[in-house]
């Protein structure tokens, strides 16, 4: 049993997607604050989406464009960023 709170044991914590699901099913409290993050990183990426969608509908190429613009930056930045 660790002595942090965190599930784990000192100095080791889930840093890949699957980790942090594994860790999160098995309702260990850091694995579940970083699932908790993720999908807060994520909101505001899959509203920029639904955008695009809806400006695809409307055939407001201007909006696509810009909007298509700013989703590759919040996906490119969650990929690449540290």
């Amino acid at each position: 049993m660790s002595g942090n709170g965190s599930g784990y044991p000192e100095e080791s914590y889930p840093t890949t997607l699957r980790d942090i699901v594994a860790g999160t099913l098995q309702l260990k409290s850091f694995a579940i604050i970083s699932t908790e993050l993720i999908l807060l990183i994520f909101t505001p990426i899959m509203r920029v989406g639904v955008s695009i969608v809806a400006f695809l509908q409307e055939k407001d190429w201007i909006y696509v464009g810009i909007s298509s613009v700013v989703f590759l930056i919040l996906v490119g930045s969650f990929i690449f960023g540290k």
